[in-house]
């Protein structure tokens, strides 16, 4: 995969409270590179998903995922587990 030079770097980690951290700023019209590490064996969160961008990457346990996204606009940008029940926000600016 290819990070544009200037992505926003965000790192996200799955613990027992969820993603964290929950919600994430970002500025408008720019990429985000999220960084996402599984870091508990027991949780529904074992992929991420992302509707807003056609988003759905597995989490091993204990390896970073690398995903790339453009909002289109200000807003908040929602995600969660495969189940939905555990969630969070890009919110963009």
């Amino acid at each position: 995969m290819s990070v544009p030079k200037d992505a926003q770097l965000v790192e996200l980690a799955v613990t027992k409270e969820g993603f964290v951290p929950a919600t994430v700023n970002v500025k408008s019209g720019k990429p985000v590179h999220l960084v996402v590490t599984r870091k508990v064996e027991r949780t529904c969160a074992t992929e991420i998903v992302m509707k807003d961008f056609g988003v759905k990457e597995t989490l091993p346990l204990g390896h970073p995922v690398s995903i790339v996204v453009t909002p289109k606009g200000p807003g908040q940008y929602r995600y969660a587990c495969g189940m939905d029940m555990i969630a969070g926000a890009l919110r963009v600016q």
